[in-house]
């Protein structure tokens, strides 16, 4: 992007303030479009299948048959950046680079259609400025003597990383090798095969946020708000005069709540009316029902990915003979109460470990470098 010249008077220093390059105004429209909280992408519900192959979902197929079936070899259209809808949160055009995770259950991943940034840090071999020219393939180059981890880089050296609002991450590129393709699948165009170029490995996560612990106060507050926004969304794409929906059309999102918590939301904004052929709700005419815009900042898209991370550990404790007692008695203002008696599965939960780590990085806990994990 050019910067314009300015008047010789204008000291507002407004190109301080514009995007650096056109991926990083690519990236915030990711985040716009990751932003409604599709529960096609974002499911609030999971089955228990589900969450135990949260990390590495099945890959439903047919009974295997040999057949000749013609695949088209996808072309690379770079041109087709943009995504604005959701159909173009697609595979099968632009540049793909794949990530695979070195642990075994990752602490948060990525919903479809948020975004990642890839950062190389590098470290000069003199306190100087850099006099070799330095590239990357991918990414934004950052020159710094202070490391983003909690070990140092070495002089001259450099490390990639994968950053985003949930966790950063080292990577290290991979060889891919000339027989590895990819198969892409739409119900539109059918079957499209493409080569993999970039692979890279992701390292050990270092989460920037805290995973909420199952029937806290932070989960209850986060299906509140979800139930809400789901209640707002059926009032405007209503068609009737006046607004109205019918809670059977709540449960079918919510198969687990209890009725009487879906009346309770439903009550304040709209009154309940009983006909013939159905009873519905009605939206009051002194409510002013919220734009899109202001329901997508009830929720953000990183505590979805926290909340589905907090139930596949949950399953995974359950599936473990853990029924009670998940953490490990964190208190605001006090260190935690560490007991031993805690077994290794709790202490790996995801809530314990992201609670641990910010609270080391603040300085209250003492970080144990070996061990578990």
């Amino acid at each position: 992007i050019k910067v314009k010249p300015v008047s010789f008077w204008n000291l507002s220093n407004d190109f301080y303030y514009d995007f650096n390059n056109e991926e990083e105004i690519l990236s915030k429209r990711r985040i716009n479009s990751s932003q409604n909280l599709d529960f096609i992408f974002y499911p609030i519900f999971r089955t228990i299948n589900e969450l135990r192959y949260f990390h590495r979902p099945l890959f439903a197929l047919p009974n295997y048959h040999k057949s000749w079936l013609y695949i088209e070899l996808s072309s690379i259209d770079n041109s087709k950046k943009s995504i604005r809808t959701k159909s173009d949160l697609t595979a099968r055009y632009g540049e793909i680079i794949l990530f695979e995770y070195s642990e075994q259950y990752p602490v948060l991943l990525n919903e479809i259609g948020m975004f990642g940034k890839i950062r190389t840090y590098l470290r000069p071999q003199y306190f100087k400025a850099h006099t070799t020219a330095f590239e990357v393939d991918y990414g934004e180059l950052i020159y710094t003597h202070a490391s983003p981890f909690l070990w140092p880089i070495p002089r001259g050296l450099n490390i990639q990383t994968m950053e985003n609002n949930m966790f950063i991450a080292p990577i290290y590129r991979q060889t891919s090798l000339r027989n590895d393709f990819l198969i892409v699948f739409n119900r539109k165009n059918g079957f499209s095969i493409r080569n993999i170029d970039n692979i890279f490995i992701t390292g050990q996560q270092c989460p920037l946020m805290e995973v909420p612990i199952p029937q806290s106060k932070r989960v209850n507050l986060f299906q509140r708000d979800l139930l809400q926004i789901h209640i707002y969304r059926l009032f405007l794409h209503s068609n009737e005069i006046p607004r109205r929906i019918r809670i059977d059309d709540i449960k079918r999102v919510f198969p687990r709540l209890a009725e009487s918590s879906i009346r309770k939301r439903l009550k304040t904004s709209a009154n309940f009316r009983r006909t013939d052929d159905c009873n519905s709700w009605i939206l009051r005419d002194d409510f002013r029902l919220p734009t899109e815009d202001e329901i997508c900042e009830l929720i953000k898209p990183e505590f979805c990915c926290a909340y589905a991370s907090m139930t596949a550990a949950e399953q995974r404790l359950k599936d473990a003979g853990f029924c009670e007692k998940y953490n490990m008695n964190f208190d605001d203002d006090e260190q935690s109460n560490y007991s031993p008696e805690l077994n290794d599965e709790i202490l790996q939960a995801p809530w314990n470990t992201t609670r641990a780590y910010l609270g080391a990085i603040k300085g209250k806990y003492l970080m144990q470098v070996f061990g578990i994990g």
